[in-house]
């Protein structure tokens, strides 16, 4: 029996990834990667940041830009209520 959910351990098709800091210089080339092997990514960072990035990366559509304040707990905690709300729970998330 296969524990992983996926025949090919890379492929992320269906998968809901949220990455924050994900306009960042590590964030970037993190969040291309993850579309790149299917995944739909929630790419959250300050102000347009992320809102900009994704325009450049390889897969845009599979990115949906957020603007959060990782260093607000109030805002963090409304972004994630908010969020879970429309999208559900995340499979994965990287901060």
């Amino acid at each position: 029996m296969n524990a992983h959910p996926h025949p090919n351990p890379f492929d992320l098709s269906g998968l809901d990834l949220w990455i924050i800091g994900g306009a960042g210089h590590l964030g970037q080339p993190t969040v291309a990667l993850l579309t790149a092997l299917g995944a739909r990514v929630l790419c959250a960072d300050l102000g347009d940041r992320a809102h900009a990035a994704a325009k450049l990366l390889p897969h845009p559509e599979a990115v949906t830009p957020a603007t959060l304040d990782a260093c607000d707990p109030e805002a963090i905690h409304a972004f994630v209520r908010e969020r879970v709300s429309t999208r559900g729970i995340p499979q994965g998330l990287a901060i």
